[in-house]
């Protein structure tokens, strides 16, 4: 006789634990209860997650002392009953709606439902059995949904019986039913203690189901959210779950079906939301961030069969940011009436990052033919909402950069357009062919389609759930600050620069020990850009060595010192930079970035630092730093201040406050322009 488990062995939920059932519930309650339905005209309606769980441990704790091993659904709702002291509560209505959900949110294991299959058309005794408070009739209406072989085979619950597997009762009762013989006997399960111990202790042969866990991201992410209660985190990650459940994937394929489209598929939704009420008909997604976003947007669409269209259109600010005398606007304009149909108001661009300038440099081409101003949407916007020809609709706050990289399209950026065949066609850049595959990105882009697909359809009977989920894309650019290293490892690996053109360059490169010392120690005068190659710092560390990170920790400890001085003083050696001209300087900022473009101007340039100033000169003084205040240093003779201060809005206050004290405008420069007019 073969048996088998039935919950994560043969079917699952598409909620990441069995407890995001009871939060889908409870969202269906308060959407009833806004419809003003009496079922849910409770205060409780909100706690209901919760309380239903309670009610459970509660009712199991009472059984236990009478030595009853499990209950019922029955049993449940009465004991939720009790805890409310409500005799008007509507058990059945409740019960109906969980078996409802439950019905609503089953999804199959084929590689299980496969073997069944197998023994049972070969005439195999085959049973179920499971530990579970749902009675066989809803246990085999869910098995049904998924093989027709399921309704002859017998199930064996343990509410029904009042025994269970994990105390071993159920098995012998089995073998009572069944008259069967444990030496001739094999359980398929993945529970180690119900579906492995306990069968093999009775001498029945037992195959281990592996269970498919949470990654390591997603653990990681949970624990920091605590969000177990919200129905949309339960089905963005069941589904991720789900889909490793049936499908091999690799690691990169992995990350797209989870990471990757939990970051996006709100953002589509969302828009696709908006154009429907919008009466948009037309969405053309801007290149390269729109690849990854009408693949989603495709899903999405063909699942719910909404009349929406999607294009993929080349641009990018290179090849849009063009004036009117320029000799790229004609073929710009060519392009666009060639492929943007705006005979109409029903058409908007989809984009990701941006300030919206670019969007309406094309409204206003657009604008000459049709009259009309159009429409574009962004994932995170820093603009003005609305441009003279273009409206921007933003959808959140989140970490551009990393949602760039996350969206990597596999050609390069647009740098204009010619004409071929009597076809006005995009100029593509050189793009990395060989490194954007190699890093696994073919298989990250399917796992998203993926996603997309099966979270669409996982959904169709519940969109309400992509309406809360637009926390979850913007959590998980939270997490994404300081990941775990898995992901550090793949991101890092992107090709990727900030310049429109591909150079081959990663998002993240690892830092050799070269790289360390150039980074953290040689560098003085040089741009950012120049000393490093990759957009992310933060995450090329964390892919260091601990060995160069100590080294790391050691340069920047002696870049001030005596060790940084004979570095310095030989640098400038050489490199034998001349300058143009010896200027008498004030450094004013005293941090991190002040210390080093002090140390740099004092010991790297012919320049003459005659006095260094902070507005807390005060404390940095009882640290034994030689700074004097502001009215001390303007009394030196110089030519100009240099402001090291690095953010940019305190950059210009300070500015601002140097001028008011009456120091000239044109003796305030930065760090860039000091350095620019020094040589």
């Amino acid at each position: 006789m073969y048996s088998f488990d039935i919950f994560d062995t043969l079917i699952t939920r598409k909620t990441y634990s069995p407890y995001g059932i009871f939060s889908i519930m409870k969202d269906k309650l308060i959407r009833l209860q806004k419809d003003s339905m009496d079922i849910s005209a409770n205060e409780w309606v909100s706690s209901f997650d919760s309380l239903r769980i309670r009610a459970e441990q509660s009712i199991r704790a009472v059984f236990s002392y009478q030595n009853r091993e499990d209950v019922t659904l029955s049993d449940i709702y009465s004991e939720l009953s009790n805890i409310l002291c409500d005799d008007t509560f509507d058990l059945e209505g409740l019960k109906h709606l969980e078996v409802e959900t439950e019905l609503e949110n089953i999804v199959p294991i084929y590689s299980g439902i496969e073997i069944v299959k197998k023994l049972y058309n070969d005439g195999e005794k085959v049973v179920l059995i499971s530990d579970m408070y749902l009675s066989s009739d809803v246990i085999r209406q869910m098995l049904c949904k998924f093989d027709a072989c399921f309704s002859n085979i017998p199930i064996y619950v343990s509410c029904e019986f009042g025994k269970t597997k994990r105390s071993g009762s159920l098995y012998i009762e089995v073998k009572k039913q069944e008259n069967a013989d444990y030496k001739n006997w094999v359980h398929y399960g993945d529970n180690i203690r119900s579906d492995v111990n306990i069968p093999q202790l009775l001498g029945i042969t037992a195959n281990p189901v592996c269970y498919e866990e949470l990654l390591q991201w997603e653990k990681e992410f949970l624990k920091k959210a605590n969000m177990v209660d919200d129905s949309a985190v339960q089905i963005y990650f069941g589904i991720s779950r789900y889909i490793r459940q049936n499908t091999v994937l690799s690691h990169a394929g992995q990350i797209g079906a989870s990471l990757g489209g939990m970051v996006f598929f709100p953002y589509i939704y969302w828009i696709i939301k908006k154009s429907v009420k919008l009466g948009i008909k037309r969405l053309y997604f801007v290149a390269r961030d729109g690849y990854v976003l009408k693949l989603i947007a495709d899903e999405v669409i063909s699942r719910y069969q909404l009349p929406l269209q999607t294009y993929y259109i080349y641009g990018s600010r290179m090849a849009w940011r063009v004036k009117p005398t320029d000799a790229q606007y004609e073929q710009m304009t060519a392009y666009l009436e060639q492929e943007v149909d705006s005979t109409d108001n029903v058409f908007a661009f989809v984009d990701l990052n941006g300030t919206g300038y670019t969007m309406n440099c094309v409204g206003e081409v657009l604008y000459k033919k049709t009259g009309l101003k159009m429409r574009s949407f962004y994932y995170t916007f820093w603009g003005a909402e609305s441009y003279p020809y273009c409206e921007c609709f933003h959808y959140s706050n989140g970490d551009g950069n990393l949602c760039e990289v996350l969206c990597r399209a596999p050609h390069g950026c647009t740098e204009g357009y010619s004409i071929k065949e009597g076809k006005v066609v995009p100029q593509l850049s050189a793009f990395a062919d060989s490194e954007f595959w190699h890093c696994g990105m073919s298989e990250y882009l399917e796992g998203i389609k993926l996603y997309a697909k099966t979270l669409a359809d996982a959904t169709a009977q519940i969109t309400f759930i992509h309406t809360g989920a637009k926390h979850i894309s913007e959590d998980i650019l939270k997490y994404l600050q300081n990941p775990e290293i898995g992901i550090v490892e793949f991101i890092g690996n992107i090709p990727h620069h900030e310049k429109q053109k591909d150079n081959g360059s990663l998002y993240a490169p690892k830092l050799s020990r070269k790289d360390i010392f150039r980074i953290y120690m040689w560098r003085t005068h040089e741009l950012w850009s120049e000393v490093y190659t990759g957009m992310n710092i933060r995450y090329s560390l964390l892919r260091t060595s601990p060995k160069n990170l100590k080294y790391k920790e050691f340069l920047e400890k002696h870049y001030n010192k005596v060790y940084g001085k004979m570095i310095h003083g030989l640098k400038q050696i050489i490199e034998k930079r001349p300058c143009k001209k010896g200027y008498n300087v004030i450094i004013y900022g005293a941090g991190q970035y002040g210390i080093k473009n002090y140390s740099s101007i004092k010991y790297n340039t012919n320049n003459k630092v005659v006095a260094w100033t902070d507005i807390d000169y005060k404390k940095l003084q009882e640290k034994g730093m030689s700074v004097v205040s502001l009215k001390t240093a303007k009394e030196k003779k110089y030519d100009y201040i240099v402001i090291a201060i690095k953010d940019e809005l305190v950059f210009s206050t300070t500015k601002k406050l140097l001028v008011e004290t009456g120091v000239p405008f044109e003796k305030i420069l930065s760090v860039e322009e000091f350095f620019t007019i020094n040589g």
